[in-house]
């Protein structure tokens, strides 16, 4: 039953018509009762130099007992951003507005409300489109997991040969490899079980020439002929010695 209710501008939630409402309190007959609209807003990103912004998402809630709003961001692992709680609930003033708070009518999917200076878009952002390789992105959604395979190596052709059996860990984040050997107990053999380090892996791999001669890149110590004074890069197949006579 409806009946004829004094004029208030704080009377909420604004269902009914003006000066008609509902005979019980609004706080027994809308007790735990609560919307949820989903929304977006865009935050500016200063020391950033690939993008300019970044879209985060919220929950905003409505609690039709007493028309207070809350507003959280779902919690994501490992995102470096505060989250959790944005603004506590309570009643939101309109901007530039003295007695007229948000309420229900003003949270229509497309709209938007501004809490406290911070611009809010109710409903889901578009996804945008984003290039093929975007580094930071990779690495948001896909830290932390990592695909395990297993392998194996038959090096028993070559003296001394053994078959080796392998664990293979493709990391999703930068798409690095590490691969590692799995020895049994009664194995013999001691040391790490590291068979490759972490790291990138070309698609093609290119042999060296060990017969390839190198030496023209080489920078020597003319003060000391006994040896060559560079570093070797890992790919390279042996080291020589410069002598006096010439390259033995």
């Amino acid at each position: 039953m409806l009946v004829d209710k004094a004029v208030n501008p704080n009377y909420v939630p604004s269902l009914y018509c003006r000066k008609m409402g509902p005979e019980l309190p609004t706080w027994i007959i809308y007790d735990k009762q609560i919307l949820r609209f989903k929304a977006y807003f865009q935050q500016s990103l200063v020391e950033w130099p690939h993008e300019s912004h970044v879209v985060r998402k919220v929950d905003i809630f409505f609690y039709l007992e007493d028309g207070t709003i809350k507003v959280v961001e779902p919690r994501t692992g490992n995102s470096g951003m505060m989250q959790g709680v944005m603004i506590g609930r309570q009643r939101i003033r309109i901007p530039f507005s003295d007695d007229n708070y948000y309420d229900v009518i003003d949270l229509n999917i497309g709209r938007e409300v501004t809490f406290f200076g911070k611009v809010f878009k109710v409903g889901a952002p578009a996804e945008p489109k984003y290039p093929k390789h975007r580094p930071f992105k990779q690495f948001l959604d896909f830290d932390r997991q990592v695909l395990r395979f297993y392998g194996y190596w038959d090096d028993r052709d070559s003296m001394f040969g053994t078959l080796h059996r392998l664990e293979i860990h493709y990391f999703l984040a930068d798409e690095t490899m590490e691969i590692k050997e799995l020895l049994s107990h009664s194995s013999g053999r001691e040391g790490t079980t590291m068979f490759l380090k972490r790291m990138r892996l070309p698609r093609i791999f290119i042999k060296v020439n060990k017969y390839l001669s190198w030496w023209s890149t080489l920078s020597t110590d003319t003060g000391d002929s006994g040896g060559v004074t560079s570093a070797l890069p890992a790919f390279w197949v042996g080291i020589e010695y410069l002598m006096e006579e010439g390259v033995r």
